[in-house]
């Protein structure tokens, strides 16, 4: 039996460290695409409760309490309570969250919004807030303090 040419073998050599190389950057890039979407995420997980909103004290567009929280299954809740002509009225509700790096996706109910996401220690700015509106209508970029880690 006749051993292929020296050409052939080479040829052959080439391709498989090719395509080698191009399995170990794939895998890698998957690995940094992957570890980029977990950390993010973990920062954003607990129970954060309203501090401002658009910079002013939550009491100025009538809201008492309001409090989301982040879980690890890519759900969350939000709940609050309102002040005013609206005193006693109670909110609640739910959805999802996916983050890639500091952009937030959400759903709120029937509703989808996207947000840009900053956390810094135990504080949180959402901008625009995926629930919170001024006047019930605009946008609005809001703070929030961590209660709660996971």
């Amino acid at each position: 039996m006749n051993s292929p040419p020296d050409s052939m073998k080479a040829r052959v050599r080439t391709m498989l460290r090719s395509a080698l190389a191009i399995s170990i950057l794939l895998v890698a890039g998957l690995r940094t695409d992957a570890s980029s979407r977990v950390l993010p995420s973990a920062k954003l997980l607990g129970t954060w409760k309203l501090k401002a909103v658009g910079g002013k004290d939550p009491a100025t567009i009538a809201i008492k309490s309001w409090q989301v929280e982040f879980r690890e299954q890519g759900n969350w809740i939000y709940s609050g309570s309102m002040t005013g002509k609206w005193e006693g009225m109670k909110l609640s509700g739910s959805g999802t969250w996916p983050l890639q790096g500091n952009h937030l996706e959400s759903t709120a109910g029937v509703n989808t919004g996207k947000a840009t996401v900053h956390i810094d220690n135990d504080s949180l700015v959402l901008s625009p807030d995926p629930v919170v509106r001024l006047n019930g209508k605009e946008a609005v970029e809001t703070q929030y303090v961590r209660l709660v880690s996971p």
